[in-house]
């Protein structure tokens, strides 16, 4: 391992260390003692870093030496053949004599129009070539040439390559908070009789009585709930491959917002599962039964789905006394939406050239596979919240089991969040065709 390389992994291992009291400085505060660790690590690291400046900038003068040194140090001999070596065609005998016979051969007509073909063999044409104590002679190429693995190594590319992840939407439409509680505890209202009327002023003691109006409430806890996973890396990885630990943290946390994601929109409730918005009590449904019901225009067309997602907004404002802020449906559902057209042909929302993000009736339209195919859920997104007890954090250790002798560490990336649903009347899970 050459020096650079070593320094870089030291400050890897240096952050690594760090890292921990890092974020308990900017959460709880350190101790006197954390204090004076972490003040000791942060000047190693500095230190550090000022080696990797000096050797590197070292490393460059010393390239630049030898790529002098290789451009104007070649013997003389060399230089007299570079300029002699100029075509084939029209060297002289005299001229070629000055060659050896490997430097005739592959500076020959006769081998680079072999070499163009990919396939060189005995069965070329003649190449006349000098011979090592007697005149030229005529010699037939040889062999295929192939380099052999040792002398010819593969360029390695940086970095490590993988597919797309997909949209992580439900942050995104809901409001974000936190908290310091394991619970979050929200008052919803649940029914409210509006009495308000006009009054004539009372002329004796027993007119002018104002009516009664009547307000309930419902108590709703939301538990902080934990999602994590881990995975075990080898020490050596960590030492050989520095950049390997920051990949590492990065996928694990990718993780929690995959698995969060879902459990936003779908998670069952039951212990340790955070309840999702369609898996909550009290949202609106609007299923096959309800449009069978009460149908949109233009049933059982292309744009039965547009409509239904119109009356949906006017049921949460209606009935649920809420202003829609998004649609969220499945890609499959996002694309019929995407390719509707009039009598005309013309696309209904712009076509290709429609900018984004679109919108259906004045909504942003905003897809994830982690709803279900003819499925759109419609909310606002200001009724409910995402809050975090502890964002994604990520924890090392070698002293899970026996992986303290083997080398090995547990990488463990976890958060604690809460999803709770202040009004679900204000959400409309809508069955699309």
């Amino acid at each position: 391992m050459d020096r650079i390389t070593k320094l870089k992994a030291d400050l890897a291992a240096l952050a690594l260390e760090a890292k921990p009291l890092a974020l308990k400085s900017k959460e709880d505060g350190l101790t006197e003692v954390e204090s004076t660790s972490f003040d000791e690590v942060v000047e190693r690291m500095t230190r550090c870093q000022e080696e990797i400046i000096t050797a590197t900038d070292q490393a460059s003068k010393a390239a630049a030496v030898a790529a002098i040194d290789a451009q104007y140090n070649r013997p003389a001999d060399n230089v007299k053949r570079d300029v002699v070596h100029q075509g084939d065609a029209t060297k002289t005998a005299a001229q070629r004599a000055q060659l050896s016979p490997g430097e005739a051969l592959v500076n020959s007509d006769a081998y680079k129009r072999a070499l163009s073909t990919g396939s060189l063999s005995t069965k070329g044409e003649p190449v006349l070539t000098p011979g090592f104590f007697g005149p030229e002679a005529q010699k037939a190429l040889v062999g295929s040439f192939t380099a052999p693995g040792s002398a010819l190594l593969a360029q390695v590319m940086p970095g490590v390559y993988r597919g797309l992840e997909r949209p992580l939407v439900l942050r995104d439409v809901l409001m974000n908070l936190s908290t310091t509680s394991d619970s979050i505890t929200v008052m919803q209202e649940n029914v409210f009789t509006n009495g308000a009327a006009e009054v004539a002023e009372a002329t004796s003691v027993a007119t002018g009585l104002k009516p009664e109006s009547g307000l309930t409430f419902t108590e709703a806890t939301f538990p902080v709930q934990t999602i994590a996973h881990w995975m075990p890396v080898t020490r050596q990885l960590m030492e050989d491959l520095p950049f390997m630990a920051g990949y590492i943290n990065e996928r694990l946390l990718t993780g929690l917002r995959r698995r969060e994601d879902a459990a936003f929109l779908n998670g069952t409730g039951v212990a340790p599962i955070l309840r999702g918005i369609l898996q909550t009590s009290g949202i609106q449904v609007l299923d096959a039964a309800y449009f069978t019901a009460s149908p949109v225009k233009n049933a059982a067309t292309d744009n039965e789905n547009i409509n239904r997602i119109r009356r949906a907004m006017r049921v949460l404002q209606v009935t649920g006394q809420a202003y829609p802020t998004f649609v969220l449906m499945n890609p499959a559902n996002a694309e019929s939406v995407d390719t509707s057209t009039d009598a005309n042909r013309q696309y209904i929302f712009g076509g290709a050239t429609s900018p984004l993000p679109r919108r259906m009736w004045g909504l942003p339209i905003v897809e994830s596979d982690n709803i279900a195919v003819n499925t759109a859920l419609v909310g606002d997104g200001q009724m409910a919240a995402v809050v975090d007890r502890n964002q994604g954090r990520i924890y090392t250790t070698d002293s899970h089991a026996d992986f303290f002798v083997r080398n090995l560490l547990a990488v463990l990336a976890e958060e604690r969040v809460a999803l709770p649903v202040f009004r679900p009347a204000a959400f409309a899970a809508v069955t699309l065709v």
